[in-house]
């Protein structure tokens, strides 16, 4: 049998949180979580998902977010697309 060992993890309490209600739905504890997390490493041999820089776009685009410059709402996913028909492949 596996002998058990204790990780802590430091995170801010709104992290933890909002990890918790959404881990709870989905019938998991956030050790469970981590525990999930540690086996796909292994599995994966890294990081079980994509780690990117965001480019210039992208960087413009969540500066203008942080400072409330040109935003825009919608109502439906249709209007996004009536509004932005560069976002239409």
């Amino acid at each position: 049998m596996a002998k058990n060992t204790n990780i802590n993890v430091r995170t801010t309490e709104d992290i933890k949180k909002g990890a918790g209600v959404i881990l709870n739905g989905l019938g998991l504890n956030i050790s469970s979580a981590v525990n999930l997390f540690l086996k796909q490493v292994i599995n994966y041999r890294g990081i079980p998902f994509d780690l990117r820089l965001p480019n210039k776009e992208t960087l413009h685009a969540m500066d203008d977010i942080e400072n409330n410059r040109n935003l825009e709402s919608a109502d439906t996913v249709e209007e996004v697309f009536e509004k932005n028909t560069n976002l239409i492949p």
